[in-house]
């Protein structure tokens, strides 16, 4: 009797909020709120695209609550140790879920968190589970066809050249970027998908070696809903094992306002969506599954892009001295060097589950048709070379109640060793905390690595990091963390052993559901070779780099969003005058009240000393799109994005942005050179899905 009653309940509550949710936040909105939390302290040209459909796909196929594994809520990266737990135990203690709105009955849950969550659960919703016929999961796939072009206005000298398909020294293709994408599938169960890229100055057919796109990318994902068989993976496709420590293409953890995510909780196979043109496998990957047994198996063989160079010895050998990551083709140097190295990688992983345990085992070989050498300089002097590198790991994951344990031991085969471990605890229901290590060996090597750590290159570096949450009560949250690293041999322009150390703290208030604001300090303290000397250095300099960041947004109406934000950056080196960056911006967000209009735009004002005082902002933009411009010098930026839906299948994202600088005369350099103060770039997608 009390279950009916209580679900009579939640079906008033439910019909109570309709009105209110036909009126809810776009899905492109809120994971653009969430990944602007997930990255805006980045400075890094991550893959953020990846992370963007990652959210996307889990919103387009929700997760069941009824059904969903504490690893699957883990991928929410929102959602701390404590919620996920509680959210768990809740499903044990009374039941399968009755509705979404069963979760303001669970107290470790705050309303801001309940929100973003119903965009990406449902409960009952995963009827494509109980489909086992393939042909038919065909029949009622669905697809998306998506096109986008992205050019600017002021032409860069690159394109000035009369005959530019023959000049060396200019782009070969047109001053536009053009992205297709195609897309058929099936709730969590299969993904069928093509992406095509040609850059702005990339030829789009001229040239022999030239197909169409400049990049292709194409793959096929099907997971079966019952059998041995969990994953199949054909074409492109990303690995996550453990911590990625071993081997992980892809984005990983990284230092942020989210303070408590630093682990590694991703699938092991993804398909891949994005289109960097370097991280990702190109091959065939399978995993299964017996009791509490899994394993998978994968293999990758495709071209890369490298500085190859020919030696002058009687043999002529050849070697790369690096990896190409930018993906651009433009020139016909650059066009010589597409695809110059085949790279082979084969990995096997095997996972056992012991009640509230995983321990899991990974290999992993990498081979190079051609050999890699990487610089003399004293600071290169472990840097890995030749033509293969394999490596093994060992990872763990360990829960209990409202504790949680990880890490993962790597080995070269070379000797060196590299591992990470950490926890996370919910001392209260006001209180996370976050405890992780991790010790990289100088001579650590690695083909695909991204655990959470200060330096891209995973090696040469010790560090401890620790971060909270505190919930104060219903309106105030303090977040914060310590990270404290060293290196202890030398990196580039550090011609020594040296430490860093990084903290965050940021004060949220949130006086209604209307209006919520934050204050964030930012400090990163590392060493690096005094400046009048940057080759070999008598001592090193401690440089000092401090944010400071007031933010403020408001609801004025469920329709019309306000943010404003003021940010200030100071930059200070031994000996040296202090630099100064500063950033004002204010942005207004309106849509009708059918969501088949909205817009978007920002005002922003800046003015930055030097290249040591820029300042970073994650800007709104179409579908499959993030941008995080980098502020310098001084001058004025604004754009305004614009959604249309012209019918219930076909929407249309217009974005125009210009940034006019007032105290430069040229922008960039190179077949990059403008000639003048401004840039505009208008980006124009269109999106038809059945």
């Amino acid at each position: 009797m009390m279950n009916k009653l209580f679900a009579l309940l939640l079906a008033f509550s439910l019909t109570i909020n309709t009105y209110a949710q036909l009126l809810r936040e776009s899905v492109e909105s809120i994971i653009e709120t969430l990944m602007e939390r997930r990255i805006e302290q980045s400075e890094s040209n991550l893959d953020y695209n990846d992370l963007q459909a990652h959210l996307l796909h889990y919103a387009e196929n929700k997760l069941d609550l009824n059904k969903v594994t504490h690893s699957e809520l883990q991928q929410l990266f929102f959602l701390s140790e404590l919620q996920i737990q509680a959210i768990i135990s809740h499903r044990n203690l009374y039941g399968n879920f009755l509705s979404v709105y069963e979760l303001q009955t669970i107290n470790a849950l705050d309303e801001n968190t309940i929100y973003f969550l119903s965009y990406f659960v449902a409960v009952d919703e995963d009827w494509q589970a109980n489909q086992t016929n393939l042909l038919a999961m065909f029949k009622e796939s669905n697809h998306e066809f998506i096109w986008l072009a992205d050019t600017e206005l002021q032409q860069r000298k690159g394109y000035k050249a009369v005959d530019s398909l023959t000049a060396s020294n200019h782009y070969l293709g047109r001053q536009i970027r053009q992205v297709f994408r195609y897309r058929m599938s099936f709730g969590q169960h299969l993904s069928i998908g093509y992406s095509g890229e040609k850059d702005a100055g990339e030829a789009f057919a001229f040239q022999s070696k030239i197909k169409g796109f400049d990049f292709h990318s194409a793959h096929v994902f099907y997971q079966p809903p019952k059998g041995l068989i969990k994953v199949i993976a054909l074409g492109d496709y990303q690995i996550n094992i453990g911590q990625g420590l071993t081997f992980s293409s892809g984005i990983g953890a990284r230092k942020g306002a989210l303070v408590l995510d630093v682990r590694r909780s991703n699938q092991v196979i993804r398909p891949y969506r994005s289109l960097n043109e370097n991280e990702f496998l190109r091959g065939t990957a399978v995993t299964f599954r017996y009791k509490n047994f899994n394993g998978t198996a994968f293999g990758s063989r495709k071209p890369i892009t490298t500085n190859l160079t020919l030696t002058d010895n009687a043999d002529n050998d050849t070697y790369f001295t690096s990896i190409t990551a930018s993906g651009l083709h433009r020139t016909p140097a650059e066009l010589k060097r597409k695809n110059n190295v085949l790279q082979t990688i084969a990995g096997l992983q095997m996972a056992f589950q012991f009640n509230k345990i995983e321990i899991g085992l990974l290999r992993v070989h990498a081979f190079y048709n051609q050999s890699i050498k990487q610089g003399d300089a004293p600071y290169q002097k472990y840097q890995f070379s030749g033509n293969q590198l394999q490596h093994s790991g060992l990872y763990y994951n360990y829960q209990w109640r409202n504790f949680n344990s990880f890490g993962e031991f790597s080995l070269n085969d070379n000797g060196a060793y590299a591992f990470t471990a950490g926890c996370v605890i919910a001392l209260d229901v006001s209180l996370d905390l976050i405890c992780l290590y991790r010790n990289f060996a100088k001579n650590y090597q690695t083909t695909f690595a991204n655990p959470f750590a200060e330096f891209a290159d995973v090696k040469n570096e010790q560090g401890y990091y620790s971060g909270f949450m505190f919930k104060l009560n219903r309106k105030w949250n303090w977040n914060g963390y310590i990270d404290i690293y060293q290196s202890k041999w030398l990196r580039y322009l550090v011609d020594g052993p040296s430490y860093g150390m990084d903290v965050l703290q940021e004060l949220h208030f949130q006086p209604s559901k209307k209006t919520q604001m934050y204050f964030r300090f930012k400090r990163e303290i590392r060493q690096r070779n005094q400046p009048d000397n940057l080759t070999v250095s008598d001592y090193l300099n401690e440089q000092i780099r401090s944010n400071y960041r007031l933010h403020l947004q408001q609801k004025v109406s469920i329709l019309l969003t306000l943010k404003s934000r003021i940010e200030l950056v100071t930059f200070a080196l031994e000996g040296n005058k202090q630099q100064t960056g500063v950033l004002i911006f204010q942005d207004a967000s309106w849509r009708n009240q059918t969501n088949k209009f909205s817009i978007t735009s920002r005002l922003a004002l800046f003015n930055v000393d030097d290249y040591n005082a820029r300042v970073y902002a994650a800007e709104n933009d179409v579908l499959h799109q993030f941008s995080v411009p980098m502020y310098q010098y001084s001058g004025v930026r604004m754009y305004v994005v614009v959604r249309l839906k012209l019918r219930r299948n076909l929407d249309v994202w217009l974005k125009l942005s210009e940034t006019k600088y007032s105290n430069v005369n040229t922008i960039s350099s190179g077949l990059e050179l403008i000639n003048g103060n401004r840039i505009t770039d208008v980006r124009l997608q269109m999106r038809y899905n059945f």
